[in-house]
């Protein structure tokens, strides 16, 4: 998903837990700096970080619970902006 919105020059970044502290740190200044206003999420990106210009979270798995989605998705329109928010399941 993070890809191909990439190659659609989509403003574009993504929180996963397979990247690097540097390289999770290196995406939330791309949010903070608006260099990026979509955000490509998993769990990991549920607590604990405000970055108040995300526009758009799209979420790439069920979260684990009902509380863990809600955090996950208060990511977006921190401090009353506008904000949507996308979770993108693949059936099997």
């Amino acid at each position: 998903m993070f890809h191909k919105l990439k190659e659609d020059n989509w403003p574009v970044n993504y929180f996963s837990g397979y990247l690097s502290q540097n390289e999770r740190y290196k995406s939330i200044e791309s949010f903070k700096t608006l260099r990026c206003r979509i955000m490509v999420a998993t769990d990991l990106f549920a607590r604990g970080i405000d970055c108040e210009n995300i526009n758009l979270v799209i979420n790439m798995d069920m979260p684990k619970n009902s509380e863990t989605y809600f955090h996950r998705i208060g990511r977006a329109g921190r401090f009353g902006k506008f904000n949507q928010n996308v979770l993108y399941l693949k059936l099997n």
